[in-house]
C-alpha cells in the first residue's frame, strides 16, 4: 500500500510537472504567435493591416499625390503662358493705341494750322482790299 500511494504522490507529482510544462509551452506559443503577428502587422489609426498593404496604400497614396502635384503646376504654367499672352495682347493693343493717337494729334494740329493759315491768308486778304 505504501508504494502504491508513493507511487500516485509520484504520479500526481508528475502530473503537476507536466501540466506546468504544458501551461508553459502554451504560453510560449501565445508569445510566439504575439510576436510573429506584430513582426507581419501594423496599426495605423487603429486598424491593424498586414505591412505589406500599409506600404501599397502609401505608395499609391504618395504616387497619387505627386501625380496631383504635377497636374496643378502642369496647370499653373498653362496659366502663366495663357496671362503672359494675354499681356503681350494688351501691351500691343495700347501701343497701337497710343500711336493712333498720337497720330491723330499730330492730323489735328496739321489741320489745325492750316486752318490758321486760311484765316490768316482770308484776313490778309479783306486787309489789302
Amino acid at each position: 500500500k505504501k508504494a502504491l500511494a508513493s507511487a500516485k504522490g509520484g504520479i500526481k507529482d508528475l502530473q503537476n510537472q507536466l501540466n506546468q510544462k504544458i501551461a508553459a509551452v502554451a504560453e510560449k506559443d501565445k508569445s510566439m504567435a504575439a510576436i510573429q503577428y506584430d513582426s507581419t502587422h501594423i496599426e495605423v489609426i487603429g486598424i491593424p493591416m498586414l505591412k505589406a498593404t500599409f506600404i501599397t496604400v502609401m505608395v499609391v497614396t504618395i504616387a497619387g499625390l505627386l501625380l496631383l502635384l504635377v497636374l496643378v503646376i502642369g496647370r499653373m504654367k498653362l496659366q502663366a503662358n495663357a496671362l503672359s499672352e494675354r499681356n503681350l495682347a494688351v501691351t500691343a493693343l495700347t501701343s497701337e493705341f497710343e500711336d493712333y493717337k498720337h497720330r491723330a494729334m499730330d492730323k489735328q494740329t496739321k489741320l489745325s494750322r492750316e486752318l490758321q493759315d486760311e484765316r490768316n491768308k482770308l484776313q490778309a486778304m479783306i486787309r489789302n482790299s
